[in-house]
């Protein structure tokens, strides 16, 4: 048996689903997010990343694309609580200006003001 390195839980919450991903995203991990997000049937999907220690160019595309679908669909996908290395890696690849990035989960699930969320998680000032 592979030693698995992401683990991705779901919680439904009122209105949608939040995604709890633990490890790294990478090319050897994608099928678990991948499925993950395709079985997320809900208009809101929160990919709670505060645990992910790692992420690739291949867990970035598979996220620009669940957003698309979702978008598609007239859902969204949100992601939440990014550290400070995986946040640095969507800004570097402008990530950041496709996908929604917030500070927490209850932020994503609730983006009262999206841009001044946006301003104070980037800023630190939360």
């Amino acid at each position: 048996m592979a030693h698995t390195r992401l683990q991705v839980s779901e919680k439904a919450v009122v209105g949608g689903v939040v995604l709890v991903l633990v490890g790294e995203v990478d090319f050897g991990t994608i099928d678990i997010l991948d499925d993950a997000l395709v079985s997320a049937t809900a208009p809101v999907v929160v990919a709670d990343l505060a645990a992910v220690t790692f992420i690739d160019s291949v867990g970035l595309t598979t996220l620009v694309r669940a957003h698309r679908d979702l978008e598609d669909e007239g859902g969204r996908l949100a992601l939440a609580g990014a550290g400070e290395g995986v946040r640095r890696v969507m800004e570097i690849t402008g990530i950041d200006h496709v996908l929604a990035l917030y500070p927490t989960v209850r932020a994503a699930l609730n983006p009262v003001n999206p841009e001044s969320i946006e301003r104070r998680y980037s800023s630190g000032a939360v």
